[in-house]
């Protein structure tokens, strides 16, 4: 629980750094070797990342912002942060803070189900058949990622909604 609850709330925080690309190495290893990974425990980054901006974007007046906004929430339902982290949230530090607590809470619940990632798959919306697997059923395992999803993804809408205000 404390893994996943450390990984994703650090996640994106190693996007930005650009270091995020060196911990796939350590999850091909792990699945390649049969094992699952716990990369897996970022699923909620992207998820996170993508509601917190559909918020700004709902509640937002600033025409220019909602359309750089809408783009960053198609591409962060496939995975791709990185328009959704440097044009939007990580200049409005809050709603950044935001995400990493909601996908912190997303990796701590997957930790706490030990729900881990046992295939390669894309990002986003994709990555979720990789964490089919191992002994557990099917059923159980896609009930505990959209659990996990359903808190982290909650918590960054609602506490987006309630502390994002458009700059004067």
């Amino acid at each position: 629980m404390l893994c996943g609850l450390l990984f994703g709330g650090l996640y994106q925080i190693l996007v930005i750094f650009g270091i995020h690309g060196a911990l796939g190495a350590i999850c091909f290893i792990q699945i390649f070797a049969g094992q699952p990974s716990f990369l897996g425990y970022m699923l909620g980054t992207t998820f996170c990342q993508t509601v917190v901006v559909l918020a700004i974007f709902l509640k937002t007046k600033d025409t220019k912002l909602k359309s750089i906004a809408a783009p960053a929430i198609i591409s962060g339902i496939f995975g791709v942060t990185e328009p959704a982290i440097y044009g939007i949230t990580l200049p409005r530090i809050k709603t950044f803070a935001i995400s990493c607590i909601g996908a912190a809470l997303t990796g701590a619940y997957l930790g706490a189900t030990n729900t881990l990632l046992w295939g390669l798959t894309g990002l986003g919306i994709f990555t979720i058949p990789g964490f089919i697997g191992g002994d557990v059923a099917p059923t159980t395992i896609l009930m505990n990622v959209f659990i996990a999803l359903a808190i982290g993804m909650a918590f960054s809408f609602v506490a987006t909604w309630l502390v994002y205000k458009d700059e004067a």
